[in-house]
């Protein structure tokens, strides 16, 4: 069970607002050193923020994220909000599915 953050309110408040936009294609990335509690935050915000919003929620490993290339449909009928776990190591992998999106 995960408990709830203190102490980011700044974070969270400034995720909100990018969230509000409206783009056909967002990015937002959090990095920081294991156990910093970059997960928590988003878990947090997704408790907090979403329950009347419209979102699909994603979490998925970064040994997957290949797989994107594959598929040439990504229409939902509600955003989506995609959570990449260690995405540094696929960078160039991301990029290329962002650049086929916009």
């Amino acid at each position: 069970m995960i408990k709830n953050i203190v102490g980011r309110e700044k974070e969270l408040s400034q995720l909100k607002k990018f969230m509000d936009q409206k783009c056909n294609v967002s990015v937002w990335g959090i990095q920081g050193p294991g156990g910093v509690g970059k997960n928590k935050l988003v878990y947090e915000f997704i408790k907090t923020y979403t329950d009347d919003e419209p979102w699909y929620f994603r979490i998925v490993d970064n040994r997957r994220v290949g797989l994107f290339n594959l598929c040439n449909d990504w229409n939902y009928d509600k955003n989506l909000f995609l959570v990449i776990d260690y995405s540094a190591f696929v960078k160039d992998t991301i990029c290329e599915w962002l650049n086929r999106l916009s």
